[in-house]
């Protein structure tokens, strides 16, 4: 069984198995002691051209445009919501620390998660 042998783990734009508990347990095990899991669920447009409003479209119709985290919330609000609450324990629970971010770019916003592995003290 391979264990501890990456440092980082990354997943963009992942469906709901990226925060089942097996999914997290086994991003730990190979994960070595200092390792990171980086998890970009989601990204928005903040200018809705013709673009954008062609690209959210085809996310509603694909049926990838469930947000895992709540875009509409003020970024001080949302990490408290219920839902984040029960992903953040489970990746606690598992050994990681767990930060997350909104990286606002010029035509949109991406939601960065980090659960850290090991003692960051």
């Amino acid at each position: 069984m391979v264990t501890a042998v990456y440092d980082t783990v990354l997943a963009t734009f992942p469906t709901e198995y990226i925060v089942a508990p097996e999914t997290i347990g086994e991003v730990y095990r190979v994960l070595g002691s200092n390792g990171r899991f980086i998890i970009i669920p989601q990204a928005h447009f903040t200018r809705l051209g013709p673009t954008a409003r062609f690209m959210e479209w085809l996310y509603r119709i694909t049926g990838q445009r469930e947000p895992v985290i709540v875009p509409d919330m003020a970024q001080s609000e949302w990490p408290r919501h219920p839902l984040w609450q029960k992903v953040r324990q489970r990746f606690v629970e598992t050994g990681f620390s767990l930060s997350v971010q909104q990286i606002q770019l010029a035509h949109s916003v991406v939601t960065i998660i980090v659960a850290d592995k090991g003692d960051l003290n």
